[in-house]
């Protein structure tokens, strides 16, 4: 997208295009910058285009739902794992994307015809990863998914696509689901954007059989402290989705320290473990110590039920 854009000076077209890809207009981040609390318009767009710096859109909006998800592929191989995870939406889910490479990888993006909850787009992206790709991949720390869980939070801004990149300046080639060319501008990306629906999406983020954590057999149990003794059948979550969504810790993030939810904690005493499928509290009287073993993600979301 370039000022010579013909759709540039239009309003309308370049609103659909915030709209497109932004939750929440109420407030983005330009140039990598911290947050601008004010309203994301055609304006500010046509700025940062003519003066070659980003505007990246928050994708969940304040009352946890979405009609946009992405993944951000940080890593070596990122964009041939974007092409792999898009085909496989569009083929077995009827759920289309857009591919964006990046300085370092690539930016998936998804959007809906109806809004969900941002922990069912979440879900959804996680388990086409784990599906297309691999489950580590799904848990990879440089795999990132958007929007991130919790109602109404301001985290997890992605550079909208055809924005040009804040170090390089330069805008990255885009494909669609099968890999056929998305030229830049306006018009384009919202005509060659195809959308899916709420029902593909949360018919695909409940569809994982939830796995016990490798250190959990399926014979071990917890005792009558938990109140149960036989594996959650519940959701397939990740330890920080769980306590963001279930316990209001809005910092939760795998690999991070934060406060312990079960008990007066004054210090961070509750570790989340950087593969996000275990918390360890430091309090050895803590049920989240669990005598030194702490807690799997599908049994802390137990807890919370």
């Amino acid at each position: 997208m370039q000022p010579s854009d013909p759709d540039w000076g239009d309003d309308t077209i370049v609103a659909v295009y915030i709209a497109t890809f932004a939750a929440r207009l109420d407030l983005y981040v330009a140039n990598g910058a911290g947050v601008l609390r004010e309203p994301l318009e055609p304006d500010v767009v046509r700025r940062a285009i003519s003066h070659h710096y980003p505007v990246s859109a928050y994708l969940g909006s304040e009352d946890g739902h979405t009609p946009v998800g992405a993944i951000d592929f940080d890593t070596p191989d990122g964009l041939e794992q974007a092409h792999k995870v898009a085909a496989f939406l569009d083929d077995q889910h009827d759920i289309p994307s857009l591919v964006c490479e990046s300085r370092r990888g690539a930016h998936l993006w998804v959007v809906s015809l109806d809004e969900v909850t941002t922990g069912q787009m979440h879900r959804m992206l996680r388990a086409a990863i784990a599906l297309a790709l691999d489950d580590k991949t799904a848990r990879d720390p440089l795999v990132e998914i958007f929007p991130h869980i919790g109602d109404g939070l301001a985290v997890g801004a992605l550079r909208l696509p055809g924005m040009p990149h804040h170090k390089t300046q330069q805008v990255y080639p885009m494909w669609d689901s099968h890999k056929q060319d998305v030229e830049p501008g306006f018009r384009s990306l919202i005509e060659r954007t195809q959308l899916t629906t709420g029902t593909s999406i949360k018919r695909l983020a409940g569809s994982q059989t939830p796995q016990l954590p490798a250190s959990y057999p399926k014979h071990r149990t917890l005792g009558n402290f938990f109140g149960f003794r036989k594996p959650y059948d519940g959701p397939n979550v990740s330890a920080s989705e769980v306590l963001i969504q279930r316990w209001g810790i809005a910092n939760a993030r795998p690999g991070t320290t934060v406060k312990c939810p079960l008990h007066d904690d004054r210090v961070r005493s509750l570790t989340i473990m950087k593969d996000d499928s275990r918390v360890y509290c430091g309090s050895p009287s803590c049920g989240l110590n669990n005598g030194g073993h702490g807690l799997g993600s599908i049994q802390l979301e137990k807890i919370a039920s």
